[in-house]
């Protein structure tokens, strides 16, 4: 994950105000007694792998001792830093406990180890992981995170400021964490061509004689599959090179008799929702083709981390083989857990895997910093994660990463010289642009009476109104902005009060409606938590009926009317000043006819700002100011956004935050019975994009043919079509058709006038022309793929009437016309 909140980021905290928690949709496949630590018990199997994620620690020694420069670059951040070692430290004695109960062979740590890549923190991390190997037995497993590797972003604090830390290279890497996984047995690590680094930290290895890892390096850091950068990025993929040398060390594990566990710091499905579309560094480039390979070559359990979420998920292949993505949350953040899975494959090779999940804090409190946190830590933990670091609110989050981000953006249009300076930097030309607009303007022989050089000046002045007033004094801009935040978060969304995670996680009011602070917070707990039934939460239920009825988008668009037209009226216009000598271009007539124009409108209007101006300009047409602002908004809005509009917008909201918060899976996502029990038959549907998307049927000019157009995802290579007629006998015809290769946007987002993003999809455009048919008649028709049987619904088409048959229409109507004019004047 990004090392400082991006505005990707800030977007998703902001959509969660929108959010529509829900349960998954039904229980465990199998869950036994609880054991001694609230968390069911599975018997005994093969294999037993704890999996811990995205750990993200920073050293203590690079702290400075915690000084106010680590705090402020540390803290608001989403993945607490300070609480790092103290959780790692807690997670570990849980282990050693676990072990000393049931016995753990394995601990495999999904990658994010560091917080940025510190060498000291690899170094740190390593010999935490090495004291767990002896003093317990249990063998541990690394793989490295986007954060791991060529990670400029790395940091040392000791100085009382933030400088460059040794950062960690590849071969670094392999050194630290030589005797962590690179060690097991009959140990195969992945050799890139010459020249290349990418995927080099992959390894394949046998856990026992039944169970072999193949560990998936999926970093992009290198120009070889970084897009041309030798720096760390966010998003990650796997190389053509580096998918052959998986495929072939599964083959030759399914060839041994052995069953695969591959691990991946990497998401391959979309945990959260339209993933590919809006966070697309959050899944592997090209995921959806990437796991059906997978799964083709025998790898059915893949375990991830990187979005900080606990949850699951599967697919299943075009050839029926099920892909099980097993994300593993992350321990830094809430609600900081690590899974335990045991692993079982019968004779007959049905693979079980018992998931679990366990508090970091289940056995050792949480100590940071000289602070020991209350036990269990998830009250403070969610506090922790997304609250601010002053008041523990998800307001104060907010309002935190957005005054970091825009103290950078002011900062830089500030040494740019201005707004106007910004612009020029960034290539616009305003001067050029109302040149091109005012095509030179109004000129009278050779007297220049109007150009864009006097629009130029006053916008100019206009500009540097505003830097002084928001961009040289960022305290009143951040002014603004807290209270607008204040406002937003205090906006009652429901009438019923907040109060289901009182006792858990301690949000909420039970003497006041829940506002869209409480929805923002309860969005976060469903999503992350996942320990959340919304058949007991009134307030919850309430708002998502709100979202479904467009309530709540009404009412968010009267907010955002009413405080546009506030700040407009009572914050923008006052401190902008309309100064007339700046249209003159003349000096002259700047200190003659300008100087005495300005002078007459301050007089005028008492001091002339832009809105005395307005106000006075009001009464000359018999208007009463103050009234209009807000009232002339609202038609606007409701021109632009209509009822029609809002539906479309209400529904969209309503798809996105469920393919966020919904499991569509028959299973939990904090403790399940995962089972591949060999292939199954796997579902077609327009929604897997295995049927037929975009069906069109054009009929050919000479009315006897005719194109049918499809597209499917990739790998749906069939292009065949079933000819009816009306009564549904079958026709023949003859049929010519090709397929080509494309890529398709989907799960794009509908707003109002547009769609908007999408996920690339690799996918075929399917052609299919018939010809030999009859004009004037109606057929109906299928299409997709016959080899697998795979059809579309049934639809219709008609053809056109036959060449000429105009002709004989019209000379049927001449005859009946004579035919009447004869009858008229009585001629038989």
């Amino acid at each position: 994950m990004e090392r400082k909140f991006s505005r990707r980021l800030l977007s998703l905290l902001l959509a969660l105000f929108l959010v529509l928690p829900a349960l998954p949709l039904s229980a465990l496949t199998a869950v036994a007694q609880p054991g001694p630590f609230g968390q069911p018990v599975f018997d005994n199997g093969d294999l037993r792998i704890a999996f811990m994620s995205d750990v993200h620690l920073f050293p203590e020694e690079l702290t400075g001792n915690y000084n106010q420069a680590f705090i402020d670059d540390n803290v608001n951040r989403g993945k607490p830093a300070m609480q790092g070692g103290g959780l790692l430290r807690s997670a570990l004695a849980a282990l050693k406990k676990h072990n000393d109960d049931s016995g753990l062979d394995y601990l495999i740590v999904t990658g994010d180890l560091t917080r940025d890549g510190e060498y000291l923190g690899h170094q740190k991390m390593a010999q935490y992981l090495k004291d767990l190997e002896d003093e317990t037995g249990i063998k541990v497993v690394v793989t490295n995170g986007n954060h791991d590797i060529e990670n400029h972003g790395a940091a040392d604090y000791t100085s009382g400021k933030q400088e460059d830390a040794r950062i960690t290279h590849p071969e670094d890497f392999l050194e630290i964490y030589a005797d962590l996984g690179y060690d097991l047995p009959n140990c195969h690590r992945f050799v890139p061509q010459a020249g290349n680094k990418g995927g080099m930290l992959s390894y394949a290895a046998d856990l026992n004689d039944q169970y072999r890892l193949i560990v998936i390096d999926t970093g992009e850091y290198s120009p070889d599959n970084a897009d041309g950068k030798d720096w760390a990025q966010i998003g990650g993929r796997i190389g053509p090179d580096l998918m052959a040398w998986v495929k072939a060390e599964a083959a030759a594990a399914q060839a041994a008799g052995k069953t695969i566990v591959s691990v991946g710091h990497h998401n391959l499905t979309e945990h959260l929702g339209y993933e590919g579309s809006i966070w697309k560094d959050y899944v592997l480039k090209d995921f959806q083709r990437t796991r059906e390979e997978l799964a083709d070559a025998g790898i059915h359990f893949y375990f991830s981390g990187h979005i900080h979420l606990g949850e699951m998920s599967d697919i299943v292949s075009d050839a029926g083989e099920r892909f099980y993505d097993i994300c593993v949350p992350a321990l830094t953040c809430f609600p900081s857990e690590f899974r335990e899975v045991v692993f079982h494959t019968d004779p007959g090779g049905k693979i079980t895997a018992d998931v679990t999940s366990h508090r970091a804090d289940e056995i050792l409190s949480v100590t940071a910093a000289g602070h020991t946190y209350q036990n269990p830590y998830y009250p403070e933990n969610f506090q922790v994660t997304f609250g601010d670091y002053e008041t523990g609110t998800l307001r104060g989050f907010v309002k935190a990463n957005v005054r970091k981000s825009l103290s950078g953006m002011l900062g830089d249009v500030a040494n740019a010289g201005g707004i106007q300076g910004k612009l020029k930097d960034s290539g616009v030309d305003i001067q050029q642009s109302l040149h091109d607009a005012l095509k030179g303007g109004l000129v009278l022989g050779n007297w220049n009476i109007f150009s864009e050089k006097n629009l130029t000046g006053l916008i100019d002045d206009i500009f540097a109104q505003l830097d002084e007033v928001y961009i040289n004094d960022p305290d009143h801009t951040f002014a603004i902005l807290d209270q607008l935040f204040d406002e937003l978060f205090s906006l009652p969304v429901s009438k019923v009060p907040c109060t289901y995670f009182l006792d858990t996680l301690q949000f909420g009011d039970p003497n006041k409606p829940g506002t869209l602070e409480d929805f923002g917070n309860s969005a976060l707990a469903y999503m992350f938590w996942k320990d959340c039934d919304l058949s007991q939460d009134p307030f919850m239920q309430d708002v998502v009926r709100r979202i479904e009825s467009g309530e709540l988008l009404d009412q968010l668009l009267d907010f955002v009317i009413n405080k546009v037209s506030t700040l407009i009226a009572g914050e923008l216009l006052p401190n902008l000043k309309l100064n007339p000598k700046s249209v003159f271009v003349n000096q002259l007539s700047k200190d003659t006819v300008g100087s005495l124009l300005s002078f007459l409108l301050e007089v005028v209007t008492g001091g002339g700002r832009t809105r005395d101006c307005l106000q006075g300009f009001l009464k000359t047409l018999g208007i009463q100011p103050g009234l209009g602002l807000r009232l002339t908004m609202k038609p606007i809005v409701g021109l632009v956004v209509d009822q029609s509009k809002r539906q479309v917008i209400s529904h969209t909201l309503l798809t996105f935050v469920n393919a966020q918060l919904i499991n569509p899976q028959p299973y939990g996502d904090r403790n399940a019975q995962l089972i591949y029990d060999g292939p199954t038959a796997p579902e077609a549907t327009a929604e897997n994009y295995r049927l037929p998307m975009n069906l069109t049927v054009t009929v050919g000019d000479d009315k006897t043919s005719a194109t049918v157009t499809w597209d499917t995802k990739w790998s749906v290579t069939g292009s065949d079509v079933r000819l009816f007629d009306a009564q549904g006998n079958i026709v023949t015809a003859a049929m010519t058709d090709s397929t080509e290769a494309e890529e398709l946007l989907v799960d794009q987002l509908d707003i109002a006038f547009t769609k908007l993003l999408g996920t690339p999809l690799p996918a075929q455009r399917h052609t299919v022309v018939i010809t030999g048919l009859t004009p004037d008649t109606v057929y109906q028709f299928e299409a997709g793929d016959s080899a697998r049987g795979w059809w579309s619904g049934r639809d219709t088409f008609r053809t056109g009437p036959e060449p000429c048959a105009w002709w004989k229409t019209l000379v049927s109507w001449l005859q009946i016309a004579w035919e009447w004019l004869l009858d008229l004047l009585g001629i038989s």
